[in-house]
């Protein structure tokens, strides 16, 4: 999953009030050095995206940074 929109003046700028939530599948990745084909893509851009992940799922309620941290596999 991703979150984007996490900065306060990037939202205000598109007019938004919270980040936006998403799901990272394994096909949208390109490698380190890869190409993006602009002719598969509605508007070709691309940014870079850290991720983490998670060895097992998270609780549903409370989360705290420990359970992120022990729930990262890579």
């Amino acid at each position: 999953r991703k979150v984007g929109l996490t900065a306060e003046a990037v939202q205000r700028q598109l007019g938004v009030a919270q980040p936006d939530f998403g799901v990272l599948f394994d096909d949208m990745q390109i490698a380190n050095g890869g190409t993006l084909k602009a002719e598969l893509v509605l508007q070709p851009k691309a940014e870079a995206e850290i991720a983490f992940i998670l060895a097992k799922d998270l609780p549903l309620d409370a989360v705290t940074a420990a359970d992120v941290i022990a729930a990262v596999d890579y």
